[in-house]
């Protein structure tokens, strides 16, 4: 084994053939002069003859990496520096390696090393930077300077990567720009890990692009922390981004106008509509005769049809915005079910139909729901069942179904029916039977969709089973908590006899005398009703005149309830009830034969009792000023008059009303600002009732209303129970 002996070497000459064959070459850099001085071997890597052929052969962008690497490291407090490079054509890559010599501030008088050519394949780092598509940048820590860079980079700014490397942010871009991107890389360096920015950037021809930059650090072998960026360009994106938004914005306006002109189109149309309907309801019915009343209630019917188009287009375009919203108060399923059919019997009877109305016994006297739209959707299947029916009867149904937890509300018809492979589209909206349907029959096509998006809302469903030529029943279900039965009607007959009636038209009438706790019973002849029958039921089309003949020869005399249609005279013949049997009517009809008209017209009266209240309306419109005297007048109420918000606070300062009916659109000063000055008038008014009265039946209006400080809401034409309602819980509050 050879004998070893270290030593170390008084004199380095020794070594300068072992430094001649070795593979790399010697180099010193001063900063000073800015002297780089080479060895032979570094001139024999690259293949050169002399220091002239080295520049001539020095790749500019290369240079440029090379200066702004060593400017990096002359800032920096690192002791050792490392530079990849190419050089040559063909290129070679080499690894310079240099070791720092600084003055005891930190400044670098001397850095000295050794070149060798790299072990890694030619181009390596770089031919990997340049192929990804995204731009990609290296920044030191000390200046903020590009020390690396790829050419998507570049070609991004529009300039030769020789032009970039060694510069800074505030070389190439606005100033404001340039501040902006450097804050976010101090604040990347103070916390480290990364960050991902969207930020705009104005590039060499002055246009903008939208960059998406996530900036990471990272520490070099020598502890030297850098900035890594990469960048995605989402000029496109953003630019698809904010033509979406205008797109929004505009639809949004569009949206606005269209919920502007329908609420001037309500309340254009709701306000001599209010004038028509209120002036129906101040009409004292007890002095009318059975003629007239049947002309008030077309009339009134005539009234309300028109107000449920108008809703209809209302409700769908607050359906189609998403606006859509239901209540949840308690309501009577027997009112406003009889109500319906009520208002819609006069529309049959002109088709030569029966509209009968039947509400089973166990359905309860009050759910909790939305009533306004339980009647609405009621109001579209019964009004489509006698559009669609030309011969025979629309029937509505109300039953309980326990198992399910709702109420099921059935309207059945004899009319047209539906073709099967049309029902499954039936509730789009504009969609009808076929396409003849609309010429046929008209309408818009939408109620159905409407009613369907209703009935959802509240938690049911609308479906339909149809035969096509023989009829169709459509079934609303409502969700009910509660299957309690409600009280019996007052029993006011011992015994009702029904002559030759038909079971549609019977069955309701029976099962309401039934559930009092009297006896109904059915008898095809006259001759045949019983001896202690207090009242007979006949249909005024079948036979009422045999019947008057053959009763009237009885020892005892028996009322007759002749069951007619509205234009139908038949007081001659017995006390009329409308064949859309209704219990108030009904009840009415039972007074009336027991113990005469001034019986009946006494328990009326009771029905709303009166208030006693002193009320101020603030309305400009002289025909709803006159509506508004004579319904407050019904129900006991003494009324002044002010024409707008400025005559109605004066007059509140001379007198404290029980409550301020206030119409919201108005001259000088309207209901909203009149409300808020109301309200800071004194500490009365600050809490007195103040009821809105507006001709807008969007919900928008409502909200406002109550953003102004109002109690509550009553919208046109307005009802004189609704009215009625809201003063006596209010009044009853105040109080």
């Amino acid at each position: 084994m050879p004998h070893l002996k270290i030593e170390i070497a008084a004199d380095e000459r020794r070594f300068e053939p072992a430094l001649r064959a070795a593979p790399f070459g010697l180099w010193d850099w001063r900063p000073g002069d800015g002297q780089l001085t080479l060895s032979p071997a570094c001139l024999a890597l690259a293949g050169l003859d002399g220091p002239d052929a080295l520049a001539e052969r020095v790749d500019p962008e290369e240079r440029a990496r090379l200066l702004a690497s060593l400017e990096a490291f002359e800032g920096s407090s690192s002791d050792r520096w490392v530079f990849r490079f190419r050089f040559g054509a063909p290129a070679h890559h080499f690894e310079a390696t240099g070791l720092a010599e600084r003055s005891d501030d930190g400044a670098l008088l001397r850095l000295s090393g050794w070149l060798m050519q790299s072990a890694q394949a030619p181009g390596f780092a770089e031919t990997i930077l340049d192929a990804l598509p995204n731009p990609v940048f290296v920044k030191d820590e000390r200046e903020r300077r590009w020390i690396a860079a790829n050419q998507a980079f570049a070609a991004m700014l529009d300039r030769p990567l020789s032009e970039t490397l060694g510069r800074r942010d505030h070389d190439f871009i606005p100033k404001e720009e340039a501040d902006h991107f450097m804050r976010i890389d101090d604040e990347v360096f103070a916390h480290g890990g990364s960050n991902e920015v969207e930020e705009p950037i104005t590039v060499k021809d002055g246009s903008s692009r939208w960059l998406l930059t996530k900036k990471t650090i990272a520490s070099l072998p020598n502890d030297e922390r850098i900035l890594v960026g990469v960048i995605t360009d989402i000029t496109d994106r953003k630019r698809s981004e904010e033509a979406l938004e205008r797109a929004h914005q505009t639809a949004l306006e569009a949206s606005r106008t269209k919920s502007r002109f329908l609420a001037n189109m309500s309340h254009e149309i709701r306000t001599p509509l209010n004038g028509v309907l209120g002036m129906i309801e101040s009409i004292d019915r007890n002095a009318l005769k059975q003629s007239e009343r049947e002309a008030i209630d077309l009339i009134r019917s005539s009234g309300d049809t028109l107000l449920s188009v108008i809703n209809d287009i209302l409700d769908f375009s607050k359906i189609e915005a998403g606006r859509m919203g239901v209540e949840r108060i308690e309501f009577s399923p027997r009112d406003v079910t009889e109500d319906v059919a009520r208002l819609l019997s006069d529309a049959g009877a002109r088709r030569n139909l029966d509209v009968t109305v039947d509400v089973h016994d166990d359905v309860p006297e009050l759910v909790h729901g939305d009533p306004t739209r339980v009647r609405q959707v009621l109001f579209n299947l019964v009004g489509n069942g006698i559009k669609f029916t030309t011969e025979g009867s629309v029937h509505l149904e109300v039953s309980v179904r326990p198992d399910e937890g709702v109420l099921a509300f059935s309207v059945f018809d004899t009319g047209i029916g539906i073709a099967a492979d049309r029902v499954p589209h039936l509730f789009g909206a504009f969609v009808q039977a076929d396409d003849t349907t609309t010429r046929r029959f008209g309408g818009t096509g939408l109620g159905l969709s409407i009613s369907k998006q209703l009935a959802q809302l509240m938690g049911g469903d609308l479906v339909v089973q149809s035969t096509e030529g023989v009829g169709s029943c459509f079934t609303f279900t409502l969700p009910c908590e509660s299957f309690e039965a409600p009280s019996p009607p007052e029993r006011i007959v011992r015994c009702a006899a029904f002559v030759d009636i038909a079971p549609n038209l019977a069955l309701p009438i029976a099962r309401r005398i039934v559930a009092s706790g009297a006896r109904a019973i059915a008898v095809p002849r006259p001759a045949e009703v019983p001896k202690d029958a207090d009242v007979v039921f006949v249909d005024g089309r079948r036979g009422a005149l045999r019947a008057i003949d053959t009763l009237g020869r009885r020892a005892v005399a028996v009322p007759l309830i002749v069951l007619s249609r509205i234009g139908e005279d038949i007081t001659a013949a017995g006390i009329p009830l409308r064949r859309t049997v209704v219990s108030q009517e009904l009840q009415r009809a039972l007074r009336v034969a027991v113990g005469g008209e001034a019986a009946a017209a006494a328990h009326e009266e009771e029905s709303l009792p009166q208030l006693g209240l002193r009320v101020l309306v603030a309305e400009d419109n002289g025909v709803n000023q006159l509506v508004a005297r004579r319904l407050l007048a019904k129900i006991g109420v003494e009324v002044d008059i002010a024409e707008d918000g400025v005559e109605a606070i004066e007059k509140a300062k001379k007198r404290r009303y029980d409550a301020v009916l206030m119409d919201c659109q108005m001259p000088r000063m309207d209901g909203y600002e009149a409300t808020l000055a109301l309200r800071e008038l004194d500490a009365y008014y600050a809490n007195a009732p103040i009821i809105a009265l507006t001709a807008s039946a969007l919900g928008s209006e409502r909200a406002r209303c109550f953003a102004a400080g109002m109690s509550d809401h009553v919208a046109k034409p307005i009802r004189l129970e609704e009215l009625h309602r809201v003063l006596a819980s209010w009044c009853s509050k105040a109080a």
